[in-house]
């Protein structure tokens, strides 16, 4: 919408300012990579879900008060995450990490952004 409305120059604007935003909470041992597009992955080893589902409601605090005072009310962004767990899920590999991730963002698009999901098992 970004992107449709004010063009390309203030999309990527957001998307370096959200990367800014993610650097800037993350500890020293986490990971935060763009996977393209608008969707990043930061990966926080041996952090609980509670801190993985609190780092995520500050980004999203964040980033909402930014857009806020950037756009106009019409042109709200928002940020929807997915979280998933290596070991309360079980997962063996990588990938599998990342899939489970990206099903549990879509569900949070789906329900209508600006949400954090998680696994049910992960609820916890």
């Amino acid at each position: 919408q970004i992107n449709d409305t004010l063009g390309h120059q203030a999309g990527d604007r957001l998307l370096v300012f959200l990367a800014q935003l993610i650097r800037s909470q993350i500890r020293r041992s986490d990971y935060a990579v763009r996977l393209g597009g608008d969707e990043f992955a930061v990966f926080m080893p041996g952090a609980s879900l509670n801190r993985a589902r609190e780092f995520s409601d500050r980004l999203m605090n964040l980033f909402t008060q930014h857009t806020r005072t950037t756009f106009s009310k019409e042109l709200q962004a928002g940020l929807s995450v997915g979280i998933a767990s290596l070991l309360r899920e079980e997962i063996q590999q990588g990938q599998d990490l990342l899939e489970r991730a990206d099903a549990n963002l879509y569900t949070a698009k789906r329900r209508g952004r600006n949400r954090v999901i998680m696994a049910e098992s992960c609820t916890a």
